[in-house]
């Protein structure tokens, strides 16, 4: 009497699985890496099916995930947002501001506006500004406004 062993699980479902732990994958580490992994995996498993050599699969899923993956990338690269997101501070940039201690080019200084205190630059390395000085917010960098010297003086700048 002869023994035949089956094998349970077969090449292509190992691979298809695995892909689905990649994608899978994808949703705790949103970084665009595992699921072109995944998808190649996908495609690897489905010509797993044809192929039935495990070194010749091994070969082919490489050069598949490669092609998936550089292909994905640049397909989703342009739908990624690669724009600077406006945050609440935008609304400041054109707003007069009042100088509280003096600022210049290379050296912060402090500001105020609607009764708080910024940090601030000079926009411009010739300008300087005087306490009790009104500027002009041109720009914000990190934490800090970017100022430079007002035109049109107002009564109150807050």
């Amino acid at each position: 009497m002869e023994i035949v062993e089956y094998s349970i699980i077969t090449t292509w479902q190992i691979i298809l699985l695995l892909s689905v732990v990649f994608m899978i994958a994808e949703i705790f580490v949103p970084s665009f890496v595992f699921f072109p992994i995944g998808v190649g995996l996908l495609i690897s498993s489905i010509i797993a099916i044809w192929v039935p050599a495990a070194p010749d699969i091994i070969w082919i899923s490489a050069v598949v995930i490669v092609l998936v993956f550089f292909a994905l990338r640049r397909v989703a690269k342009p739908l990624m947002s690669s724009r600077v997101e406006k945050t609440a501070v935008d609304r400041y940039v054109g707003k007069r501001v009042v100088v509280v201690t003096p600022v210049q080019h290379h050296r912060s200084g402090e500001v105020k506006l609607y009764g708080e205190v910024w940090n601030a630059f000079a926009c411009h390395a010739q300008q300087s500004f005087a306490q009790d000085e009104v500027a002009l917010v041109k720009g914000i960098r990190g934490n800090k406004f970017l100022i430079e010297k007002c035109s049109e003086v107002s009564e109150d700048p807050q």
